[in-house]
Order: structure tokens, then C-alpha cells, then sequence
């Protein structure tokens, strides 16, 4: 599953933020991929097996659910890509179901 960790010192110093997911290892969402938003490092997005996708709009310090495909119950997925211009637009790839695509309103 892996843990996740910040550094706000340019890699000097890091805080384990894993406890602030809102998922137990129990759960083993395996975190795929990180993003923070190229005009603001404080909107991360992160996508995990099980969990779907995630943002935090504070540096990591509370977390959303944004979505998951609802056809099934425990996706494994194998990336993520996003685009945040005109509109903020997901699209993870789903291991052996092909892939789900979110898109802001």
C-alpha cells in the first residue's frame, strides 16, 4: 500500500501524511499516482486501488473522495492523466476494465 509523505523544505524534512487519508490499511488501497495542480501546490489529487480518486484542496491535510468507476466495487487502476484547462478532466486507467473518466462541473 505504501505511505505518503510531505516536505515543504524542498525534500530537506518529511511529515508522514498517511494517517490524514481517509482510508485504513486494512482497506489496501495501494496509492497509483500523485498530482499536485501546476498553479496551485496546495490542490493534490490521488488516485488509489479501491479508493478512486481523492483531492485535497489543503496540502493534504483533509481529503475528498472526487469518484470511482460504480461498476466495480474494488478497481485496480494502472494510471491516471489530467487535464485542468478549460475544465479540470481525469481519466484513470483500470486494470482489465479499460478506464473511467471524471469531469468537473
Amino acid at each position: 500500500s505504501g505511505d505518503l509523505f510531505k516536505s515543504t523544505d524542498g525534500g530537506q524534512t518529511w511529515e508522514n501524511f498517511t494517517k490524514k487519508l481517509p482510508f485504513r490499511e486494512s482497506d489496501h488501497a495501494t496509492i497509483r499516482e500523485i498530482v499536485v495542480h501546476p498553479g496551485d501546490a496546495q490542490t493534490v489529487y490521488l488516485l488509489a486501488d479501491r479508493a478512486g480518486v481523492l483531492v485535497s484542496q489543503d496540502g493534504g491535510e483533509r481529503w475528498q473522495g472526487l469518484g470511482k468507476p460504480s461498476e466495480s466495487d474494488y478497481p485496480i487502476f494502472t494510471a491516471m492523466a489530467i487535464t485542468f484547462d478549460p475544465q479540470l478532466t481525469l481519466v484513470v486507467g483500470i486494470e482489465r476494465e479499460g478506464a473511467w473518466r471524471y469531469t468537473a462541473d
